[in-house]
C-alpha cells in the first residue's frame, strides 16, 4: 500500500492555486462575521423589545372598577310608566 503522504506530496507538486484565492477566502470571513454580527444585533433588539413589552404589560393600569350603574332619568319621565 502506498505511503499516505508521499501521494499526498506527489499531488501537490501538481497543485496550482487560483488566482487571488487568498483575497477571496479573507473577503467570504469578513462577509461571515459581518453576518454574524447583524445576526447577532438583530436578536438583540428583539430581546429588548420583548422584554420591554413585559415590562409595560407587567405594569399596566387595570383602571378603575366600577361599582353598579345606576340608571338616572330626566325630569318629567316617569319610571316604568309605558
Amino acid at each position: 500500500m502506498a505511503d499516505p503522504c508521499e501521494t499526498l506530496r506527489r499531488e501537490l507538486r501538481n497543485f496550482a492555486p487560483r488566482p487571488h484565492g487568498y483575497e477571496r477566502v479573507v473577503k467570504r470571513l469578513e462577509t461571515k462575521r459581518h453576518r454574524q454580527r447583524v445576526l447577532a444585533a438583530a436578536v438583540a433588539i428583539t430581546i429588548v423589545l420583548v422584554g420591554a413589552a413585559l415590562f409595560a404589560w407587567a405594569f399596566r393600569s387595570e383602571g378603575v372598577p366600577v361599582g353598579r350603574p345606576t340608571l338616572t332619568f330626566p325630569l318629567g319621565v316617569a319610571q316604568g310608566a309605558s
